[in-house]
């Protein structure tokens, strides 16, 4: 059965560039294409920027670096670590700290590093931060920058003009309206934008992980004995599947459907509860739970590039960034600019773990600094593209790169 629904939509104003999703990739692209003076509007349907770094609990900045002591990430995602440590409690190793770019001298304080990273051998140019402390500084990155924010607000439908976006339909507590748009980033985590706009997309399933946070009276001594308050980090707990050890629930989870959705939720809560079951007492209790489900990858594009595992270690002549793996040392990855836009759909380009990757390329581009790599290419591009009249496929590449460099990113590996 289906209800046929007629009614007129409000226009409220146009903008330049309407960035849909205020998760990381969606604050880059923001940031970037507000600073490149364009009227910017980043929409998000929560009520925190940051998406799984923060409401997802992922307090975690994974490595800038390529593991042997070089620096490949920079640029906005680089300000964003700077950012997510700024206003709180950091483990960046002090090397790092020290100069970024280069490092030769492997020493700190291993103690205290390989406690929180027990994956980690070498250290790498990653911290862990204070989540409300990064939401407050994304709040102060967005008003630095001038980009107008629209928090609890959903994203509906595209309003199509051929194989272009000229508007998009929102909905909030006042109702359903519509924002006029030059230029449109997807940053949805789900491709929600290209989706409806048409583009091919591919759906990929979950396994059942969720972040959960815990603290007890031997953290809170150690806290105060070394008066630091990162000794004291409540303990990060993966519950549920494991991508490092690969342990976990078999069941597969899709991001894409409300039923597949409230199930993933639902599970993923009761193995936070089991394990304070288990565990409470006294001296123990759980501190914050989740704001939005800890999927990892949903639906992504058919991009004009998919990275795949063959592409580790070569040369892009498109690339907009690099990235190596955070799991280890291991592979790199450059990312050229075709896998984050669609064939045809000329005035939507993606970014974060949306862009066209696949298998375990898809590992090393969803995460945050990945995001907000892509996410500064995705709102630079777009920049360029409104300015020229340009469709997205349309754009001088070199003129991107030339962009990108100039605010200190890196095009190709080491």
């Amino acid at each position: 059965m289906y209800y046929e629904e007629i009614n007129q939509i409000e226009y409220k104003t146009s903008y330049d560039v309407v960035v849909v999703g205020g998760g990381m990739a969606g604050v880059a692209a923001a940031a970037a294409s507000a600073r490149e003076g364009l009227r910017t509007l980043l929409i998000e349907k929560s009520v925190a920027l940051g998406g799984l770094a923060t409401l997802g609990h992922v307090v975690c900045y994974e490595p800038l670096d390529d593991g042997f002591g070089n620096q490949i990430i920079g640029g906005i995602s680089e300000e964003m670590m700077k950012r997510s440590i700024q206003y709180g409690y950091d483990n960046l190793p002090r090397i790092w700290k020290d100069k970024l770019n280069i490092v030769d001298d492997k020493a700190d304080d291993p103690e205290m590093w390989e406690h929180f990273n027990p994956y980690e051998t070498i250290l790498r140019c990653q911290t862990f931060f204070n989540m409300p402390a990064f939401v407050f500084a994304l709040d102060e990155m967005m008003e630095q920058a001038g980009v107008d924010v629209m928090f609890d607000t959903i994203f509906c439908k595209p309003i199509m003009d051929g194989k272009r976006v000229k508007g998009l339909i929102v909905e909030s507590k006042s109702g359903r309206y519509a924002y006029g748009a030059g230029m449109v980033v997807d940053a949805s985590g789900d491709a929600d934008v290209l989706y409806r706009a048409g583009a091919k997309c591919s759906d990929f399933p979950n396994h059942l992980s969720y972040m959960a946070y815990d603290i007890d009276f031997e953290r809170m001594k150690a806290g105060i004995e070394h008066n630091n308050m990162f000794r004291a980090f409540p303990d990060w707990l993966m519950l549920g599947y494991n991508p490092i050890t690969h342990k976990g629930e078999s069941h597969e989870y899709y991001g894409t459907n409300v039923e597949s959705i409230n199930e993933f939720i639902k599970d993923s809560r009761k193995l936070a509860f089991e394990y304070l079951k288990e565990h409470m007492g006294p001296d123990y209790t759980q501190i914050s739970i989740c704001g939005m489900p800890n999927f990892r990858r949903t639906r992504r594009i058919d991009a004009m590039y998919t990275l795949t595992e063959e592409d580790y270690h070569k040369r892009f002549d498109d690339s907009i960034g690099v990235t190596a793996d955070w799991r280890g040392v291991g592979p790199v990855l450059e990312i050229p600019y075709r896998s984050l836009i669609d064939p045809d759909i000329e005035n939507v380009i993606s970014s974060g773990r949306i862009i066209g990757s696949t298998g375990d390329a898809w590992e090393l581009t969803r995460c945050i600094p990945q995001a907000a790599l892509t996410g500064e290419a995705a709102g630079r591009a777009a920049a360029q593209a409104f300015k020229h009249k340009q469709t997205l496929q349309e754009i001088n590449i070199s003129k991107l790169q030339d962009s990108i460099v100039k605010h200190g990113g890196f095009l190709h590996r080491v």
